[in-house]
């Protein structure tokens, strides 16, 4: 299950990008909120790395394909990735992430 929520969040992180990808500045960056959904996700790799549906092959994946192009996200959609990856962060049970979706409809 998580191999495919995984894969799914990944189909979609994709998207976002070219969705997304034009309302950044010109320097080509992103914004803060990417560069903190992106730090935040890549304490999820870490913190989630020994959970049994792990949907990577270690860590480095994870932080390649999951967090790779958050940092270009801007606004609603850099604070919909991070509150998610902030809430299962939060959890005493890291690989347990009921109660932290993220709102995807705030990237649309």
């Amino acid at each position: 299950m998580r191999l495919r929520t995984s894969v799914a969040s990944a189909l979609i992180l994709a998207f976002l990008v070219v969705a997304c990808g034009s309302d950044d500045g010109d320097d080509g960056g992103g914004s803060g909120t990417g560069a903190a959904a992106k730090t935040s996700c890549e304490a999820y790799c870490d913190a989630t790395v020994s959970c049994p549906l792990f949907g990577y092959e270690d860590v480095a994946e994870c932080k390649e394909y999951e967090c790779g192009d958050l940092d270009q996200f801007s606004g609603d959609c850099g604070t919909a990735f991070k509150n998610h990856y902030d809430c299962v962060n939060a959890k005493t049970d890291k690989c347990d992430e009921t109660g932290c979706d993220t709102d995807l409809n705030a990237c649309m």
